[in-house]
């Protein structure tokens, strides 16, 4: 399964709208996207196939990846990409599925609007 984890609670709602797009394309490849609601996750964390992970401060952008100077440690075949995992399921459960339906309504509860340009 691929997943992925993003942030429910926003302090605005223009981040929300301007990830809308990926966020839909993502789900049309198949993509299960979770919003963790119950706070604020900040961390950058990605597991593949149960052996390897990197963990860090690196954001998935140009900026983050070219600019400037992040840190990460990867980790292969680890005891504690398993741990990772495990701590990536129970955060999952505790999150809100984004499904195409949900996704489609904005920030207001609607689809209408110059907020539709966005969706």
């Amino acid at each position: 399964m691929f997943g992925l984890l993003c942030q429910g609670f926003q302090i605005n709602s223009m981040p929300l709208i301007l990830r809308r797009p990926i966020l839909k394309s993502l789900l049309d490849a198949g993509v299960r996207i979770f919003r963790y609601t119950p706070g604020f996750v900040h961390a950058k964390v990605y597991v593949s196939d149960s052996q390897q992970a990197v963990v860090g401060t690196i954001n998935t952008d140009y900026r983050s990846l070219y600019q400037n100077f992040e840190d990460g440690v990867y980790l292969y075949k680890n005891l504690e990409v398993i741990k990772i995992e495990q701590d990536f399921e129970k955060t999952q459960a505790l999150s809100e599925e984004v499904t195409l339906e949900s996704l489609s309504k904005n920030a207001y509860g609607s689809s209408s609007g110059w907020l539709s340009l966005f969706l």
